[in-house]
């Protein structure tokens, strides 16, 4: 009677410890795929970060370095008489403006949406500076050259102003960015 009595036991206990064990090992189980959610959601935000502001932002600055290319070669084409050197000045404003327009359409295209109306306005404002130095160079043997050069500089100094803020905006939403990217790491901890 003892016997079966203390087989009886020994079955239950074992039940018992085997169910807590298979228990535990699901409770593991789930934390595991938690985390690993989690860490999957916190890859996958750290990966967007650089596809959603530094790539726009590489592409901005890019297409600032190419806009000051145009404008020197531009200004040094109509501060010279040698005119090999304007030809070689043109040529290679030419060439950087048609440069160009690719650059812009990158970083319209790469901007945040949320952001993109800013890239769209900066396009325009390119669009309107190449107009105004266009004509500045055009008419700078002319008596109007004085009002078409500021009329050009005032164009650029927009330009600059709107490439500076704009790199501002994809600055500050990239520390947005980074902030929620902290959160989720944060959560992630147990």
């Amino acid at each position: 009677m003892f016997a079966s009595m203390r087989a009886a036991f020994g079955r239950t206990v074992l039940s018992r410890l085997l169910g807590a064990f298979l228990a535990l090992a699901v409770v593991l189980v789930g934390i595991g795929v938690f985390g690993l959610t989690r860490e999957g959601a916190l890859h996958s935000h750290l990966s967007s970060v650089t596809s959603r502001d530094l790539t726009p932002l590489a592409d901005l600055r890019a297409a600032q370095n190419t806009g000051y290319q145009v404008t020197i070669h531009g200004l040094v084409a109509v501060g010279t008489t040698d005119s090999a050197v304007v030809k070689l000045m043109t040529t290679k404003r030419q060439a950087e403006l048609a440069q160009m327009a690719p650059e812009l359409q990158a970083m319209v295209t790469d901007t945040p949406a949320e952001l993109r109306g800013y890239a769209t306005d900066l396009v325009k404002d390119w669009d309107a500076f190449t107009a105004d130095d266009l004509a500045y160079q055009q008419g700078v043997n002319t008596p109007d050259a004085a009002r078409l050069n500021q009329v050009a500089a005032a164009a650029f100094d927009k330009l600059n102003a709107d490439f500076d803020s704009q790199a501002q905006r994809l600055i500050s939403d990239a520390h947005q960015q980074k902030s929620t990217v902290d959160q989720l790491y944060t959560t992630s901890q147990f």
